[in-house]
């Protein structure tokens, strides 16, 4: 059958339920409607997921519009709502596990004391167990008691007992307690014996032909072997020919090095490695340069591969990302002198590396990420990688910081820059780089900061006491330095 889109939320509804509560195979409903059985176990799980938060959502714990951006924060990271509520510092964990202590008829249990039957476990597979952390703990007859760190998930409770045949009753156990618990019976021999690595009865997500996204330890794992990013030809050639002139010097290398977040990526890198990263954090480009010394920074930063045109690189939007770094780097670093906050170079670096996580994941996953629309930005883009690739690229770009050792204040703005109020440290980072990509954004495409932009804007604005009037008079003041930003200091 042709494929339906465009369909409605109560289309949706109805489609999960003739699976949930009709036993309609996913297979038949995917013939039927044409969508893929895991774009339907995806519905499944968001009915799911939104069930729940209105339970937060009634008992006062969160706001509609915390709710609302948690919601978004989830497309786009995965999870669970309930931990992109905590991630973004809306619900505190103490808050959510007395919550559900609190819940009548859920008893509550603490899983490191009871001793698991390994059968009753293996009742469902490993992999089910972590992604809807339920972990089957005792049978009595034809109850099956259930350890959970959401009880009140009615879809999970359901799909037990129907992979299992058995009545199940829910007890309320902290995730932590069930990661642990999970690690200790299918990672060997557990207190209550083996458990099988047998494949156990339970629904599996029919395959689909299109490249399947990866997990993100996998990714993770990928992001840590990565030593540098092959460097813009242009970009190269400026080093090459200021090797071959002769003006390498600290001056010149800082003009080239700032116009490119390959560059100054590697550079702090380098300057951040060991034994050079001894000497504390390394946050200046100019610093770094006078650091390694400036022919031995050029030498080291010039040795890594170069973007080929007949390469995958040929399907990535190169200029389109070295304009929007450019442009975010400007106005975090605009932002941060109309201010008053002081290390304006420092500001605009952090404004430059934010989105180096589209770069890391098309090196390392080219096949997976061009099938994310070129055109998407923001939010959207998020939710694709993360759908498509397996991990978004704020992600991805907090992880090669961390794995390259940049500055922490680099590392949190590159993984909070659509969502500052995750930001843990160096909030200050964090709000000024969202705000900047805001204004890159729409400086490129409308011009202007409607309103719709300054709602983007909202948190950040409160983090760092920025009204609304100075917003506007700063991004005024901005677009009359773009032009500028792309001519200034590229002659050597």
């Amino acid at each position: 059958m042709e494929a339906m889109t465009d369909l409605t939320n109560a289309e949706k509804v109805r489609i999960v339920k003739r699976h949930t509560e009709d036993d309609v195979p996913l297979t038949e409903l995917s013939d039927e409607y044409g969508v893929s059985p895991d774009q339907i176990y995806t519905w499944q799980r968001q009915l799911a997921e939104a069930t729940v938060s209105r339970r937060f959502l009634d008992a006062g714990l969160v706001t509609r519009d915390q709710l609302r951006r948690a919601l978004v924060y989830q497309r786009a990271h995965g999870g669970r709502t309930v931990d992109a509520l905590i991630e973004l510092s809306f619900l505190r964990p103490e808050i959510f596990v007395n919550f559900m202590a609190q819940q009548p008829g859920i008893p509550s249990l603490n899983l490191r004391q009871y001793k698991i039957d390994s059968s009753v476990a293996a009742l469902v597979s490993k992999e089910f167990a972590e992604e809807r952390l339920a972990l089957p703990i005792d049978r009595l007859g034809r109850l099956l008691t259930v350890a959970m760190a959401c009880p009140l998930d009615d879809d999970t409770i359901r799909e037990i007992s129907k992979l299992t045949g058995l009545r199940t009753k829910p007890v309320f156990a902290e995730q932590l307690d069930i990661e642990w618990a999970i690690e200790r019976l299918w990672g060997g021999e557990s207190e209550a014996g083996h458990v099988s690595n047998e494949p156990a009865p339970i629904a599996v997500r029919a395959a689909s032909h299109e490249l399947r996204p990866l997990q993100a330890p996998d990714i993770v794992k990928m992001i840590g072997q990565v030593s540098s990013l092959p460097l813009v030809p242009g970009s190269n050639y400026l080093l090459q020919q200021a090797m071959a002139t002769g003006s390498v010097n600290e001056e010149n290398l800082a003009r080239i090095m700032k116009l490119d977040p390959l560059m100054a990526a590697r550079l702090l890198a380098l300057a951040n490695a060991e034994p050079f990263g001894q000497t504390g954090q390394v946050y200046s480009l100019r610093q770094a340069i006078r650091l390694l010394g400036p022919e031995k920074a050029c030498t080291l930063v010039s040795a890594a591969d170069t973007i080929l045109p007949y390469s995958h690189w040929q399907r990535f939007s190169l200029q389109g990302y070295w304009t929007d770094a450019l442009c975010c780097a400007k106005a975090a670093s605009l932002l941060a002198e109309r201010c008053g906050m002081g290390r304006d170079e420092d500001f605009y670096t952090a404004g430059l590396l934010h989105d180096i996580g589209r770069i890391v994941l098309f090196e390392i996953l080219p096949q997976h990420y061009v099938q994310t629309d070129v055109d998407t930005r923001g939010i959207g883009l998020l939710i694709q990688e993360n759908e498509l690739v397996g991990m978004p690229h704020s992600v991805a770009g907090y992880e090669l910081a961390k794995h390259w050792h940049l500055p922490v204040e680099f590392a949190e703005a590159i993984r909070s820059h659509h969502f500052p109020e995750q930001a843990q440290n160096s909030s200050d980072f964090s709000a000024v780089v969202s705000i900047g990509n805001v204004m890159a954004d729409r400086a490129m495409k409308s011009g202007a900061m409607d309103d719709e932009s300054l709602d983007e804007c909202r948190v950040a604005m409160k983090m760092i006491g920025l009204e609304e009037q100075a917003l506007r008079s700063i991004f005024d003041d901005y677009l009359t330095l773009l032009p500028a930003l792309f001519l200034d200091d590229v002659a050597v």
